[in-house]
């Protein structure tokens, strides 16, 4: 078996995985008055993520030697980002629906952490906002970075985490804003 397959493999089998998740903040309480279809795609550079999607970062050892830092589930960076976003149109009144006549297009360009004793997080998007006949009406770049101390891989997972949490602030904030929120019309 080759080192790079056997690698992932035993950072799985001993639990060393990317504890990737995402906990709401924006619970809607009622029926959202706005609907948008979101559509989330993986993105990301051939060398971050894009040739291996379960890849989301480098973890380093104590004398710098690299091993990939992997997610439990090729689908998961993808779907985190998902649940951020579904999140952030809540606190800004809208519900993600497939029904909807609008698309919110998310392309997930960055979902990666690397670094050494100290590390950087970060996780970006690009969102177009289309209308039903698939004419562009709004876009927006969000971003997430967070970094810190890195002594193990679950604080590498609260790294890459608060990364993402910054990513539904920053979407929330773009939601909000009048552009967006004109541009959805309804």
């Amino acid at each position: 078996m080759s080192l790079r397959l056997a690698l992932p493999l035993m950072l799985l089998a001993s639990g060393c995985a990317a504890a990737l998740k995402y906990n709401e903040r924006w619970k809607p309480e009622a029926p959202l008055p706005r609907v948008v279809n979101l559509d989330v795609i993986d993105a990301r550079p051939e060398d971050q993520g894009g040739k291996d999607p379960q890849q989301v970062g480098i973890m380093r050892g104590s004398y710098g030697n690299r091993a990939a830092f992997m997610a439990e589930d090729p689908g998961l960076p993808v779907e985190m980002a998902r649940r951020a976003l579904v999140d952030a149109l809540h606190g800004a009144g809208v519900e993600a629906s497939l029904k909807a006549p609008m698309t919110l297009r998310a392309k997930l360009t960055r979902y990666w952490m690397d670094g050494y004793v100290g590390s950087g997080a970060t996780v970006e998007v690009d969102l177009g906002l289309f209308a039903a006949d698939g004419s562009p009406v709004w876009t927006q770049k969000v971003t997430g970075d967070e970094g810190g101390p890195v002594p193990s891989y679950g604080a590498a997972s609260a790294v890459l985490n608060t990364a993402l949490e910054h990513l539904a602030t920053d979407a929330n904030a773009r939601f909000r804003e009048d552009g967006f929120q004109q541009a959805l019309g309804q």
